[in-house]
């Protein structure tokens, strides 16, 4: 199951992450996480995104695969979707990497959406990314009662491809 959008040019490639649907409501507190990244010793913690990040967090968005926005496109996700908004930070406050989203849809299509998910080149292949996305679907989940999660990449780009795969 999963929420299609027409691609201009093949540009961007659909990537359906599919979750369960949870008819139980129950309390979820989503605070921040902390653990060592895979084979580096580093101690990270996710958390929320905060308005100060805003200042922190252009390093990460300096790699040629990550789309940007101008800053009220943040600050709009970060008013409207919190929940949907983290940041992983590393020893000494360092950003590793961050995830937005939103949820969106009816009926049926009602599910969460990746705007963003970016890990900085020196934290990548530690499965930083797929930590957000988990992160992500358990609250589309758990908050909001998505019945899935999607995220769109450019076809060529193949590494953000393979985080559905692990």
């Amino acid at each position: 199951m999963g929420h299609h959008r027409s691609c201009k040019n093949g540009l961007w490639k659909p990537i359906g992450v599919t979750i369960s649907y949870l008819a139980v409501p129950f309390n979820v507190s989503f605070r921040a996480r902390s653990f060592f990244v895979p084979n580096s010793r580093k101690m990270t913690t996710i958390r929320r995104f905060c308005c100060n990040d805003l200042l922190r967090f252009t390093s990460v968005n300096l790699d040629h695969l990550t789309e940007t926005f101008n800053m009220s496109f943040y600050m709009t996700y970060l008013a409207r979707w919190p929940d949907y908004f983290h940041v992983a930070e590393g020893p000494g406050n360092r950003i590793m990497g961050y995830i937005m989203g939103k949820v969106e849809g009816q009926g049926e299509s009602w599910h969460g959406h990746v705007t963003a998910v970016t890990v900085s080149p020196e934290y990548r292949r530690q499965q930083l990314a797929k930590k957000l996305m988990n992160l992500l679907e358990d609250i589309s989940d758990k908050i909001d009662k998505a019945y899935f999660v999607d995220l769109f990449v450019r076809a060529s780009n193949t590494p953000a491809i393979k985080i559905s795969d692990m």
